[in-house]
Parts: C-alpha cells; structure tokens; sequence
C-alpha cells in the first residue's frame, strides 16, 4: 500500500514529459505564426485605405475646382493640344485635354490641362507665373477628355440656343507606392451658369 502512494506522489510531482511540453510548443508557435500574419496583412489593408482616401481626397478637392470655375466661368475655348503655353481668348467648341475660360470673380482668363508627361492636371490664372500641378504625384490621370459646345452666344449664331456645357472624362489611378494599384474613372457634366447672351 506504501508503495502505490510513493509512486502516485513520484507522478503527481514529475510536471511535464518532453513530449507534452514539445506538443505544447508546436501549437503556441502555430497560433503565434497565424496570428502574426493576420496582423501584417491588416497593417498592409490599412496603409493601402490611408493612401487611397489620401490621394481621392485630393482627387476631389482638384474635381471641384474645375467643376466650379467652370461652370461658374464664360467664353469657353477648347483645344485638343495641351501644350498650349497661354490662355487661348475667343470661343471655340472640341473635343480635346485643354480649356480655357473668363473667371466670373475678376474676368481674368484661366485654364486647365492635362500635362501629358507629368500625368497631371494643371491650372493657370492669367498674369500667373505658370502652369501649377492640381492634382498630387500619387494621383497618375491617364485621360483628361474635355467635350466643349455651344460656346457661340445667341447673338453670335441666331440658331444657337444651346446654353455652353462641357462635359468632363477623368480616367487614371492611385498609385500609392504599394504593390497593387487603385483605377477610378470620373464623369461629369457642366452647364454654365450665366446666361448665355454676351
């Protein structure tokens, strides 16, 4: 009866084989290894969602430029090239990546452009020292379409009812230094507000 006793004491106070301490460490590090991946792709997730409302940020502080300055502008002039270096006066209808127009606030004549080698859109105000970026390097624009008619006023072209409208095609992508890409296309038409008379 001693004997049974001193060995169950002997058992109980042995701790844990090898084996049981090996199982136990391969299932630690298993988890461990699952969970340290799961982590890095949320940190990855969330470093790409930063980038990309970042850059659309920018994207649609530039949009609404264009789309108030230009609607709320007059004497709409198109062009297919954009590498006009001025602001172009008058009135013409295109279809092309360059617009200039009469700003409403100080009739000063001001424009927008897709710069071809820099992927960019560009503004510029007349009596202003070039052409500026409006749009972030991060944001890489591959199209900038421009559809200008009926710029011809009432008094021009007695047939000419159609109040000046543009319509706008932006089509490019985010490219935020991680490994995949954002693509993002962009429509819009405008109207000019003013009455098409003068």
């Amino acid at each position: 009866m001693k004997d049974r006793q001193t060995k169950r004491n002997k058992i109980s106070q042995s701790g844990f084989t090898l084996v049981e301490l090996m199982v136990s460490l391969t299932i630690f590090s298993v988890v461990m290894v699952i969970s340290t991946g799961t982590l890095l792709i949320m940190i990855d997730i969330n470093a790409k969602a930063q980038a990309i409302y970042s850059s659309s940020s920018n994207l649609t502080f530039a949009l609404d430029n264009i789309t108030r300055e230009i609607r709320t502008g007059n004497h709409y002039f198109c062009s297919e090239s954009w590498d006009i270096e001025g602001l172009k006066s008058g009135t013409q209808d295109c279809e092309g990546s360059y617009i200039s127009f009469t700003r409403e606030e100080d009739d000063l004549r001001a424009g927008y452009r897709l710069n071809g080698e820099k992927k960019q859109i560009e503004y510029k105000k007349q009596n202003g020292s070039g052409w500026i970026p409006m749009t972030s390097d991060d944001v890489v624009i591959t199209k900038f379409e421009l559809t200008v008619s009926g710029t011809e006023t009432y008094y021009e072209n007695d047939n000419d009812t159609e109040q000046p409208n543009v319509d706008l095609f932006i089509q490019g992508y985010v490219n935020n230094g991680l490994d995949t890409d954002t693509d993002f296309t962009i429509q819009s038409h405008i109207i000019q507000r003013r009455l098409d008379t003068t």
